[in-house]
């Protein structure tokens, strides 16, 4: 997929072919969507999660036209391709007609559908990382059912595969097997969807349990239950909670023992507050501080301050890096580390107002002679 969206993503001459090959495959059939001449293939996204699910919802779509246009490049009959990229499309062509890429793509589509809404929540706001947390069992019990009942389930998800297929015009056929095998899977079958069951969907299955069992366990699901102390979603706050909350950062706080009574005055305190309430942990800290109530909340404090030394998900530290390509681009490759370093900051926290008289006024007194702050006018 990804060799995919890159073949297409740097030439306008080959994504404009493709897009005429939408047009055709669109003119074929009057009842299909005309949205499809408006979709571009897409590279995966390393850092959105549920840009992931859109290209392979994406591939899946427009599979068919996409063929089309690699057979109209690898054919060449008008001569407008150059050798490079005639070789590309053929090796792009086979792969996307093999059973060992159409079986995975649609295995891995499958399964994908059912963490999409988990992944828009983990990157969302604190109380829908929450919400998602909760959710995670729900997958893994979802995920645990399928494996149950794997030769129903991959039944109907193979017919998907040989429907792939056929529009490729190559059969799902059982790879050679052979007594010793080490480079690839050698697992013993007596058809096609016996073989690529064991060795794809299976494999496939428990990998994601097992990551999502070690990415979310308990110890992290007790770290991330601290958000409910933000102020917004102490509605969702019980003593059920509040214990997990205190038996998870009881080594770090100054008073194990206070931290209910301090809780009780937390929520009276935002309680009687009319001001609009903090969203985020960062905010909260911000408004005790100038309120100068910090000391008062001594615990809760310190367990922002530590909720503010990991990332809930790995979304925002994600986030960071996807600002690269709009900040370090073309115009600004030879930039230095400190205007980069304080370049990409301004871009990441767009939300902190900042004060440009006085920005002016510290570059004026600072740099007095490299720039005359005077109306030329006057």
């Amino acid at each position: 997929m990804q060799s995919v969206g890159l073949f297409f993503k740097f030439s306008a001459k080959r994504q404009q072919r493709l897009e005429r090959s939408i047009e055709n495959y669109c003119a074929e059939d009057p009842g299909r969507n005309k949205q499809l001449m408006k979709m571009k293939l897409k590279p995966l996204c390393e850092t959105r999660w549920v840009e992931c699910h859109t290209s392979f919802d994406d591939l899946e779509t427009l599979y068919e036209p996409l063929l089309d246009c690699l057979d109209n490049i690898v054919t060449n009959n008008d001569a407008r391709w150059d050798p490079k990229t005639v070789t590309e499309a053929n090796g792009l062509q086979g792969q996307l007609r093999n059973a060992k890429s159409i079986v995975p793509f649609t295995t891995c589509h499958y399964i994908f559908g059912f963490t999409k809404g988990l992944s828009r929540q983990l990157q969302g706001m604190a109380l829908d990382i929450i919400t998602a947390y909760d959710k995670v069992s729900l997958v893994k019990d979802e995920m645990m059912a399928i494996r149950d009942d794997s030769e129903h389930k991959f039944a109907r998800l193979f017919a998907s595969c040989s429907k792939m297929a056929k529009i490729g015009g190559l059969p799902l056929a059982l790879p050679r097997i052979v007594g010793r095998q080490t480079l690839r899977a050698n697992v013993e079958a007596e058809n096609p969807e016996e073989y690529y069951r064991r060795c794809i969907f299976l494999p496939f299955i428990d990998h994601l349990i097992f990551q999502l069992n070690d990415r979310f366990c308990g110890r992290s699901n007790a770290a991330i239950k601290a958000l409910l102390l933000i102020p917004t979603n102490l509605a969702k706050l019980d003593a059920e909670k509040e214990d997990t909350i205190g038996s998870c950062y009881e080594d770090d706080l100054p008073c194990r023992s206070n931290l209910k009574q301090e809780l009780r005055l937390w929520r009276r305190y935002w309680s009687s507050d009319d001001a609009q309430l903090p969203t985020t942990p960062s905010e909260t800290l911000t408004t005790l501080k100038a309120k100068c109530v910090e000391k008062l909340f001594p615990h809760i404090v310190t367990i922002f301050r530590i909720i503010l030394t990991f990332s809930a998900t790995s979304a925002s530290v994600e986030r960071t890096n996807s600002a690269l390509s709009f900040v370090k681009n073309t115009y600004r490759s030879t930039m230095g580390e400190d205007r980069f370093n304080a370049l990409v900051l301004l871009f990441v926290h767009r939300d902190i107002p900042l004060d440009y008289g006085e920005i002016i006024n510290m570059y004026a007194s600072r740099h007095p002679r490299r720039m005359l702050f005077a109306n030329p006018l006057v």
